[in-house]
């Protein structure tokens, strides 16, 4: 039995509660590795390094509703995060275009990893290695963190893959159905103010891109995530 703590405003929970819960149903028996773009432990590191983040996710229906429209279609749901995103990257068609655009991109068994910069690293899959590649290079594009190593492989139709449907993917075409950005950003108070340990306080905001056109509330809602906060009272 999984357990799922989430803390903070209730004001604030009660709009990613049922997202959570769907997300957690979707990839609760199956490799966490398909769907993020860093390995699951430097994801981790990283989000709590990381001030300004960038997560887009994938569907292999171009609209929604987010499932299966017949019995035999393949689903797939692709994220990737991007770590040290520009300011001037937060535009819609500048990150929609990263993402592959209306038509998406293909989606598959060849994995690019980078390694970056910043000291992460980043994985993108394709259904080709120029494909996986390309979207690397596309997505980081809206990032401060540049290449150092860039290596590709191909996840081959062996051992547990061969016989584990969920482990192997399929070449499949996805779309850019939306992006969360987040802004993590150190408090310090009175209290903490000795040792600059401080508190992190993290704003979201969640915006389609499926859509034809950007959100027309799109420049408030990257306001909100990029207003500061400043210190709490002790």
């Amino acid at each position: 039995m999984t357990r799922i703590v989430l803390k903070g405003r209730t004001q604030l929970l009660k709009p990613v509660i049922t997202e959570i819960l769907a997300i957690h149903q979707l990839v609760e028996s199956l490799d966490m590795g398909q769907f993020v773009g860093y390995p699951w432990e430097e994801f981790v590191k990283l989000k709590r390094q990381t001030p300004l983040c960038l997560d887009i996710v994938w569907y292999s229906v171009p609209v929604p509703p987010w499932k299966k429209r017949n019995k035999s279609d393949r689903f797939v749901r692709a994220s990737y995060a991007v770590p040290d995103i520009k300011r001037s990257a937060l535009d819609w068609e500048q990150i929609k275009t990263a993402a592959g655009g209306k038509n998406g991109y293909s989606w598959g068994r060849f994995r690019a990893t980078a390694n970056l910069s910043n000291g992460g690293q980043m994985q993108v899959h394709g259904g080709s290695e120029n494909e996986a590649e390309e979207r690397l290079k596309a997505l980081l594009s809206l990032s401060t963190a540049e290449i150092v190593t860039l290596s590709t492989t191909e996840e081959k139709k062996e051992g547990r893959r061969a016989v584990d449907k969920k482990l192997y993917k399929e070449t499949t075409r996805v779309f850019p159905a939306y992006f969360t950005v987040t802004n993590r950003e150190k408090v310090i108070t009175e209290s903490n103010l000795s040792t600059l340990e401080g508190d992190f306080h993290e704003t979201q905001g969640k915006i389609n891109l499926w859509t034809e056109e950007a959100p027309p509330n799109l420049r408030e809602i990257i306001a909100e995530v990029l207003r500061v906060r400043g210190a709490n009272p002790s």
